[in-house]
């Protein structure tokens, strides 16, 4: 009887063994890319304080170039972040001078156009999540206009991947009164 019940497991530990067997799946489908501004999660990214020593920061005073600098980045998502990625970079007016009449942004003006500078493009580069930029706007017309908020909308555009129709737009307000002493 001991023999019979060896050989029921062995034969059961062989017919379990052979009946596994691994098998690679090389070619799946994904999810596909998409790139978005990180910073506009919440529809609005407000600079409206300078950062202590240390802490995180907003914006970034550049004394000897007269700006003040708005660092910001594009990520792609998805399951691979393989291939480089051309982001276009276009401002928006439409989208400020709707939410100004409509009062959702109240007390608050479009940034003129030739207060600031801002990268046509942005490349996230293969193997990379994302790729970063900065906005760049007149210090001294900032500081002359610190009575009213400051408004600017940036839209990403690609023809390598699509975007993220939830956040492909940037509605970025500074409160130049941070500025003031």
């Amino acid at each position: 009887m001991k023999n019979i019940c060896k050989l029921a497991l062995l034969f059961g530990l062989l017919a379990s063994v052979t009946s596994c067997k691994y098998e690679e799946i090389v070619d799946a489908s994904y999810f596909d890319q998409k790139v978005y501004f990180p910073a506009a999660r919440d529809g609005r990214f407000i600079v409206n304080s300078l950062a202590d020593p240390g802490e995180p920061y907003r914006c970034v005073v550049v004394a000897d170039s007269n700006r003040l600098d708005i660092p910001l980045s594009v990520f792609r998502g998805g399951v691979t972040n393989t291939g480089n990625v051309s982001v276009g970079i276009q401002v928006n007016n439409d989208t400020i001078n709707s939410l100004i009449t409509d009062g959702a942004l109240q007390n608050t003006e479009l940034l003129p156009a030739h207060e600031y500078v801002l990268p046509d493009a942005v490349q996230i580069a293969s193997g990379q999540e994302m790729g970063s930029f900065a906005v760049s706007i007149n210090l001294d017309y900032l500081v002359a206009n610190a009575g009213k908020p400051k408004a600017l909308c940036i839209q990403m555009t690609s023809s390598t991947v699509s975007t993220n129709p939830a956040m492909d737009k940037l509605v970025l307000v500074i409160d130049p009164a941070m500025l003031v002493p």
